[in-house]
Order: structure tokens, then sequence, then C-alpha cells
């Protein structure tokens, strides 16, 4: 969700978004937005049925009870397995245009593709795979019992995903509680350091449903329970997925694209030729073509050339 949504407001401008995953009844079993509500107003997010408002995704506007907000708002409901699986939500600024019909078309056009994140959020990241920082980072300055003294919005959001998997009424009332016992924890391990000085900086990795995080915190100044520590998450992708979008850049025609993406998973010809349903001379026509095309040799040099490619 970290990609596609932003990607969805480049096809539709909107000042952000979200998704919900729903449960049959229609009660949301998950929450990613692009912007959250402030820690102390998140419990109004939701009704007491469990149903999403439009305060959970950051409108800027609220009223305890009620759905008034200062946004335009598009929605669209996602189907998996001829069930509700999700809703994509779009906001855009009162003073700015309502979206349009062909806005809402455009929507519609491209929630299809959206129905796999209905499966792709009850999984884990894939720990096997290669990971790269991205520039998601923060900075927030808590104490020794993780409690946030000082950070912003993006810092708060990142907090909170490397701490939860899931965000719904059962769990909203409890981030806060969450939050402070991974940010204690970043503070234990840099106040269990014996053998080097304690304001050394300590990093761990935390994997959530929502990606895996690189957590680095450093003593910053006091002792016992007078210490401040400085945290810094930062969320990690799979270098796959930089791959792919490098791509874009590379132009590659639609065969060569698939064999591109398998070449970099580390698949042989002879894996590429059955995951694509092909011979294997076929293969081996396309690698040549796509060798010549980059102006390289062989494969590593050929997922390297891709890999250096600027990203959009």
């Amino acid at each position: 969700m970290w990609s596609l949504l932003p990607a969805l407001r480049t096809l539709i401008p909107g000042d952000f978004s979200g998704f919900l995953w729903l449960n049959p009844d229609g009660s949301v079993s998950n929450t990613f937005a692009e912007r959250m509500l402030p820690l102390e107003l998140a419990p109004l997010s939701f009704d007491s049925g469990g149903h999403v408002l439009r305060a959970a995704l950051g409108c800027a506007s609220v009223e305890a009870g009620t759905r008034e907000s200062s946004h335009h708002a598009l929605y669209a409901r996602i189907w998996h397995e001829d069930r509700s699986g999700g809703q994509i939500c779009l906001y855009r600024s009162a003073h700015l245009k309502p979206f349009s019909e062909q806005e809402r078309a455009d929507l519609a056009s491209v929630a299809s593709y959206f129905s796999f994140v209905k499966c792709a959020r009850e999984n884990l990241p894939d720990e096997s795979l290669s990971y790269r920082d991205t520039d998601d980072e923060a900075m927030l300055v808590v104490d020794r019992r993780g409690a946030v003294r000082l950070a912003c919005n993006q810092a708060r959001h990142l907090a909170m995903h490397a701490s939860m998997n899931s965000i719904n009424d059962s769990t909203i009332g409890s981030i806060s509680d969450h939050v402070s016992k991974t940010l204690a924890a970043a503070c234990n391990a840099v106040d269990s350091r014996t053998s080097s000085p304690r304001a050394e900086t300590t990093t761990f990795s935390r994997v959530t449903r929502w990606g895996r995080f690189r957590v680095c915190a450093h003593l910053m100044r006091g002792e016992g329970h007078d210490a401040m520590y400085g945290i810094r998450i930062r969320r990690q992708e799979p270098m796959i997925l930089h791959f792919i979008r490098a791509m874009e850049t590379a132009q590659l025609p639609p065969q060569q694209r698939e064999i591109a993406v398998l070449l970099a998973k580390g698949a042989s010809n002879q894996a590429i030729a059955r995951t694509l349903a092909v011979t294997n001379n076929t293969v081996s026509y396309h690698l040549k073509c796509l060798f010549q095309r980059l102006g390289v040799h062989d494969r590593a040099e050929a997922v390297a050339h891709i890999t250096a490619l600027p990203v959009a």
C-alpha cells in the first residue's frame, strides 16, 4: 500500500488516500491511511459497529460521532472471490473541485487491481528477499519508557506501522501502548550494550504486515529515568519492487520485462520457460535481445544495469 496509493493519486489527483480491509459484515478488519489522526483523536475514527468514519483517514475537521468532513471523498468497493474485500478511499480538500464522473470511472477501471491486497495483508513480508532502504524515514525523541516527547506526523505514522499488524476498532485505542512498547524495546537495547559505549547506535529490524522497518536508537542525554533517546525509523522494501520501478526507465518490451523480473529473482532459463509457458530456445532468444538492448553481456550485468537506473 505504501507504493500503490501514491501511484493511484498520480492517476486521480487527491490530497491523501487510504484502504480499508472489510469483513463479510462490512466491519473493518484493518486500515491503511496515508494520513492518520493524532493518537488522542484516533478512537473517534470508528463507530460502535467497527465501521470506519472519514476521520480515520485524517480529514481536517472531525466531530465525535459524526461523519462531517472538510474534504471531497471518492470511494470504490473492492471485490474478492465474489465478496466485498475492501474499499479504496480518496480525499481532496473542499476548496478544490469535487471528483468528476470521469475520475469516478477512472477509479472503477483500476479498482480490480487492488483485489490482491485482501490476501496480501494476511502474510508477513518474505524475509528471504533482499531489502533496500526507502525514503520513508523519520526521527523521534522518547524517554526510557518509550513515551514520545518529540515527533512529527511522519515519525508517528512509521512508529505505528512498525508496532502493529492490524488497525481497527479493537486495536486503535491501544496504539499508544503498542508504539511505546516498541520504542521502549529500542531504548532497552541501547542500555543493554555492555561491550560498547552506551551512546553508540543500536540497530535492529521490526517486521509487521506493513513491511520491514529498520530501527536505530541511541542515548542522547541523561541516565536512568531521566534518560532521553533518539530513535530513527526507516521503512525498507524488497529490492524487487525497486527493480520493477526501474524497468520503467529502461522501456523494455513486455516479454523482456517479464524475463528481466524473473532474472532478478534468480530464475534459470528452464524456470523462466516453465513460468512463461515457452520453449528454452524462446527464452534464450529474448535474453539475447534483452542483453543487446541494455548493452550488457550476462544475467548479472543485466540485473545490475536495471537496478542502477533512476526511478521516477
